[in-house]
C-alpha cells in the first residue's frame, strides 16, 4: 500500500533565546505579512503558527490594523493557531501554570476563530507524566511532540498515552525533529526523507513537518511537491495539516500500543536536563509567584468577593500571563543571553510585585471588616487567613512589637487565647546616641515572639484582639510559600 506523507507547513517561534523578545517581535511583524499573503494568494493551503497565542497577542497589539485580516484567515481554517499561550516547559513549570497556559491560549484563540485542539509541543525538553489528564481537562484528546520518547518505552510513534488516573490521549511522536521537511525544498527526490520518516511508524499516514526556528513560509511548497511526485511513485506527499493527518490516521483503525509515564529520554534528541538548575533566581521567583497565585491570591479574592469586594479576574489573568511569558521552554531554561535574562527577570519582578500587592490589599480590606464590639482596651488586631478548603488546627508563630511586654489575646467574643512566649527582645526606636544612657526610655519597645494553636475555618479568616497598655504592630515569620496569611491592623 502506498504510504501518504503529510507535509505540514509551520514555524517554530522561540519567544526569546539568544535574541530578546523585542528582537523576535520585529521579525514576527514582517513574517506575518509573508504568511498571510501566501495563504491569501493560495500559494499555501494552511500554515501552523507554532501552537501558541502569545506571539499573536504581541503581533496584533503592535499591528492592530491586521486584526480583521488575521481573523479571516483563522476562520477560513488556513491559519492554524493554539492551543497554548506559550510553548511551556513541562518539567520546570508547575502543573497549575500549565493548565492556566492552555486555558489562556484557548480563550484567546477563540476570539479569532478555530483553535487547534491538539497538544502541540514541538520542542519542549521532555513530556510530563501528567499531560494526558491536563489535556483532557481542557478538551484536548491528541498530542504531537518531538523530544523525550525512547524505543525502550515505545517502538511505535503512534500510541495511546495514559495517565495514572485513566485519562488518555492519542499521541504522535515527530521523527527527528520539526525541521526535517526542508529536505523537499532543497532536493528533488524525497526518497531519503521518506525512508527516514517512516522508521518506527505503524501507520500508512506519516507526518513530515516543514518548518524550523523562526523559519520563513515556503511559498513554493506546491511546486516542490509536484516535482517530488514526478521522481517517485512509491511515496505520496501531500500538503496537509495535523487535523487532516489525524483524520486519516483514525480511518486506518489501528490498535495502538498503550504507554504511561513521563518522556525524558535523550535517545533521539537532547532534553537539556541541566537547565533544571540554571538561573536559580528565575526559578525561585517563578515558584514563589505560582504559589502566591494558587494558594493565596485567588482564594483570597473569592473570600473577598463574598464580602462585597468584587473579584478582579482581569488582574489575575494579567499576572498569570506575565509569568507565562517566562514559561516557554527556552525562557524557563534560562540558557539565554544576558539581555534576555534581564527581561525575563523583570517580568518575574513585575508579577511578584503585582501579586503581593494584591494580597496585601485584600487582607487589609477583609481584616477591617471584622470590628470588635467596643474597643475595651484593644491595642491591635491580628487577622489569620486560611486559604485551604478545610478547617485547620494551625500552629501560629508571630512576633509582636509593643512598648509594654504584658498583653493578652482574645477572640472576637472576648474569650482568652493562651500562648507561649518564645523570645523577648528590647529594642530602641528613637534617635541613636553614642551613649545609650542618653536614650529616651519612652522610645524603647519589646519584640515578643509568641506561639499558639488556633482553629482556622475552611476558606475563611478570624481576627484576634490584642489587649494591653499600648499600641502595637505585628509581623509574621510565615513564608509566602505557605497557604496562610497573617495580617495585623493597628488601631487608629
Amino acid at each position: 500500500m502506498t504510504k501518504t506523507f503529510h507535509v505540514i507547513a509551520h514555524t517554530h517561534w522561540d519567544f526569546e533565546w539568544y535574541f530578546s523578545a523585542n528582537e523576535s517581535l520585529i521579525q514576527l511583524v514582517y513574517h506575518m505579512d509573508e504568511v498571510m499573503s501566501g495563504l491569501e494568494s493560495g500559494q499555501c493551503d494552511t500554515y501552523l503558527l507554532d501552537g501558541q497565542l502569545s506571539i499573536v497577542e504581541e503581533y496584533l497589539a503592535h499591528c492592530p490594523e491586521q486584526t480583521e485580516r488575521f481573523t479571516r484567515l483563522v476562520q477560513q481554517g488556513k491559519l492554524k493557531i493554539g492551543p497554548w499561550y506559550t510553548q511551556t516547559d513541562q518539567l520546570i513549570i508547575g502543573g497549575e501554570s500549565i493548565v492556566r497556559n492552555l486555558v489562556a491560549g484557548i480563550r484567546l484563540g477563540e476570539k479569532y476563530g478555530l483553535v487547534e485542539k491538539i497538544g502541540y509541543v514541538p520542542d519542549a525538553f521532555g513530556q510530563s507524566i501528567d499531560m494526558p489528564k491536563i489535556y483532557r481537562g481542557v478538551g484536548i484528546d491528541k498530542t504531537v511532540f518531538w523530544r523525550g520518547l525512547s524505543s525502550d518505552i515505545c517502538q511505535s510513534r503512534e500510541f495511546t498515552w495514559q495517565c495514572e488516573d485513566g485519562s488518555s490521549v492519542l499521541a504522535y511522536n515527530i521523527k527527528d525533529g520539526y525541521f526535517v521537511g526542508s529536505y523537499i525544498i532543497n532536493f528533488d527526490d524525497p526518497t531519503p526523507l521518506c525512508l527516514q520518516a517512516e522508521k518506527g511508524a505503524m501507520a500508512n499516514n506519516i507526518v513530515i513537518p516543514l518548518g524550523g526556528d523562526q523559519r520563513y513560509i515556503d511559498l513554493n511548497i506546491k511546486e516542490r511537491l509536484a516535482i517530488c511526485a514526478l521522481t517517485t511513485a512509491k511515496y505520496k506527499l501531500i500538503e496537509s495539516s495535523y487535523a487532516q493527518f489525524f483524520d486519516a490516521l483514525d480511518k486506518e483503525n489501528r490498535e495502538l500500543p498503550r504507554v504511561s509515564g513521563e518522556f525524558i529520554d535523550a535517545q533521539v534528541s537532547k532534553i537539556h536536563r541541566s537547565i533544571y538548575s540554571s538561573r536559580y533566581d528565575h526559578k525561585y521567583l517563578n515558584d514563589k509567584i505560582e504559589r502566591c497565585l494558587s494558594y493565596q491570591l485567588e482564594p483570597l479574592m473569592v473570600m473577598a468577593d463574598a464580602l462585597g469586594i468584587k473579584s478582579k479576574v482581569y488582574l489575575i489573568n494579567s499576572i498569570w500571563k506575565t509569568i507565562m511569558r517566562s514559561h516557554a521552554h527556552d525562557s524557563a531554561g534560562g540558557c539565554n543571553t544576558d539581555k534576555t535574562n534581564k527581561i525575563i527577570l523583570s517580568r518575574y519582578e513585575k508579577a511578584d510585585q503585582m501579586s503581593s500587592s494584591t494580597v496585601d490589599y485584600l487582607i487589609r480590606k477583609m481584616s477591617e471588616s471584622q470590628m470588635p464590639e467596643g474597643d475595651g482596651g484593644l491595642e491591635g488586631r491580628l487577622t489569620l487567613f486560611n486559604t485551604l478548603p478545610y478547617e485547620r488546627q494551625q500552629e501560629i508563630i508571630v512576633t509582636i512589637s509593643t512598648q509594654n511586654p504584658h498583653f493578652i489575646l482574645r477572640d472576637m467574643n472576648g474569650e482568652i487565647i493562651y500562648f507561649d512566649v518564645i523570645k523577648i527582645k528590647k529594642t530602641y526606636r528613637g534617635c541613636l546616641k553614642i551613649d545609650e544612657a542618653e536614650h529616651d526610655p519612652e522610645h524603647y519597645y519589646y519584640q515578643i515572639k509568641i506561639e499558639f494553636i488556633y482553629a482556622l475555618p475552611a476558606s475563611g479568616f478570624v481576627s484576634l484582639q490584642v489587649c494591653g497598655q499600648s499600641q502595637i504592630e505585628m509581623t509574621s515569620n510565615l513564608s509566602i510559600s505557605m497557604p496562610i496569611c497573617i495580617f495585623a491592623f493597628l488601631k487608629e
